[in-house]
């Protein structure tokens, strides 16, 4: 019964934590294109949102309280 409470527990966990999204923001200019031809290329501000777990990171080593560990 305990088991089956714990494993309840965790699989609730993981499923809250897969709800969260990390977003973050860059202001960047885009060029908006005349698809005709007659407009000339306008560069105009633009604010990109994207979805920070989405990305994938390889590490080779990291630094936890001054102290250098190799993966």
């Amino acid at each position: 019964m305990q088991i089956g409470r714990k494993q309840y527990e965790l699989s609730k966990w993981q499923a809250e934590a897969q709800n969260k999204v990390e977003l973050y923001l860059l202001t960047q200019p885009i060029t908006l294109k005349s698809a005709d031809g007659i407009q000339p290329d306008q560069s105009v501000p633009a604010i990109y949102i994207r979805n920070v777990g989405g990305n994938v990171i390889y590490l080779e080593r990291y630094l936890f309280n001054g102290r250098e560990y190799p993966l």
